[in-house]
């Protein structure tokens, strides 16, 4: 990748040719976006993106030496880290990441069974499921970390990195710094699309507090950093404001404890931790504002009064249309319902139907087992008391998600409160195959089922 330059947000014009962080950060998602390297393109700004390769990305990492070495290692909770989470799991490493937000931990310490396969180990990273099986380790530890997998919207080859703006990142390196979790030998690593590694990025725009990185690994590659930079040596407290204090509990109590020790620490007055240059959000509602009308003259005031009580009120929204045949005008009986309310594509999406639901079992239910099965529908529709959830997946590895799907949902049971006892119901599962057949636009949606119940 080139030079970084400066750059335009959605079609804005830039107002100066200054290169700021902010512009080589909106020009990489661009680039993202361009070159279709973001795997949801609704998910691409003010983000660390997911893009198409992470697995691969993650493949390279461990199959380095550095990677089998390593011990202790801590993995960020951005999406396109997840496959290293598995790999590590997979190794038999134990995984730290960071804890729960309301938690005084300094990190949370997960390891899955020796006999836990994929599903299993996903559930395990699960961010909701950090409370439950996550092991808090507080920051008076002496344990050290032998690697540290971040990530990163733009990186050059010499080692700098550019994240999404939050700070977080760097924050809390310096907190692990200050804790002696982190110390010279621990290799910091990030794992990247192509798109975003730049031959260098300017020298001025960086700081004490920024994290640079010993390795850069992509789908193609894996760029280890010939001369090694300066490193934060810890919290500067002067750049944190109270709010950010409240915000990582565990800041707050090693403040207490310097305090307490005799260290005198001044906080920044004012609170400009929140990125500037994010422009606000728009009121989306502001097109179906009715403009105040006046009447043209006073002579019918009274009769324009009359009429605007008499005339109907004027909708907020607009009507949502419905799908049509285009041929006789009749709705398509064989178009599920929940494709009516979401226009997303039928081979990027997994629809598993549910049924044998008797009438005393509670939506919630339902609901609330599919949840503990760390399954999480794109959206549920519900037709004569069967039940059809949509999963929006990528086509890439469009398979090996449904088998994920079925194996969580395998024997599916919701429990039921009769007069004198609970009862448990099975329920059957079956997946859907909805086949798109473009040539054919009146065949536009056939459905095939599989019972996948013994699954």
């Amino acid at each position: 990748m080139e030079n970084m330059e400066p750059a335009k947000e959605n079609g804005d014009v830039a107002k100066s040719e200054e290169i700021t962080k902010r512009s080589i950060r909106v020009q990489v998602w661009k680039k993202l976006l361009e070159q279709k390297a973001a795997t949801h393109t609704n998910y691409v700004y003010n983000r660390i993106t997911n893009f198409v390769g992470a697995e691969k990305a993650a493949a390279l990492l461990a199959d380095t030496q550095e990677f089998k070495n390593a011990q202790r290692i801590k993995i960020n909770t951005d999406k396109p880290q997840e496959p290293i989470k598995l790999l590590a799991l997979g190794a038999g490493k134990p995984l730290y990441v960071s804890p729960v937000r309301d938690s005084n931990a300094l990190l949370a310490k997960i390891e899955a069974p020796a006999d836990a396969d994929l599903t299993v180990q996903k559930q395990l990273i699960r961010p909701q499921a950090l409370r439950e099986n996550g092991q808090e380790i507080p920051y008076d530890t002496d344990m050290k970390l032998d690697m540290i997998v971040i990530g990163s919207v733009a990186v050059d080859r010499d080692g700098r990195r550019i994240g999404k703006g939050n700070g977080y990142v760097d924050l809390d390196f310096a907190l692990l710094v200050d804790c002696g979790v982190i110390t010279n030998d621990t290799l910091i690593v990030t794992t990247v699309h192509d798109a975003q590694v730049s031959d260098n990025l300017q020298l001025e725009l960086f700081k004490s507090y920024d994290v640079p990185v010993d390795m850069i690994v992509t789908p193609t590659e894996v760029i280890r950093v010939a001369k090694r930079l300066p490193r934060p040596k810890g919290i500067e407290w002067n750049l944190l404001s109270n709010r950010r204090l409240g915000i990582v509990p565990v800041l707050k109590v090693i403040k207490e404890k310097k305090e307490e020790s005799g260290t005198a620490i001044e906080l920044k007055a004012e609170d400009t931790d929140v990125e500037t240059n994010r422009k606000p959000r728009q009121n989306r509602n502001k097109r179906f504002m009715r403009r105040s009308r006046k009447p043209r003259n006073s002579e019918n005031n009274g009769d324009n009064n009359e009429n605007q009580r008499n005339r109907r009120p004027r909708r907020k929204f607009p009507r949502r249309r419905s799908e049509r045949d285009n041929q006789n005008g009749q709705e398509n009986p064989d178009k599920p319902a929940g494709d009516r309310r979401r226009g997303t594509l039928h081979s990027n999406n997994i629809c598993i139907k549910v049924t044998n639901i008797s009438k005393n079992i509670r939506v919630k239910d339902i609901k609330q087992e599919i949840r503990k099965r760390g399954c999480n529908p794109h959206f549920i529709s519900w037709k004569n008391g069967r039940c059809f959830l949509y999963f929006h997946k990528p086509a890439t590895d469009l398979e090996q998600a449904t088998e994920d799907l079925l194996n969580s949902l395998a024997n599916l049971k919701v429990s039921i409160q009769n007069e004198e006892q609970v009862e448990e119901v099975e329920l059957r599962v079956e997946v859907m195959k909805m086949n798109q057949d473009r040539n054919n636009k009146n065949d536009l949606n056939r459905i095939e089922t599989t019972d996948v119940t013994a699954v």
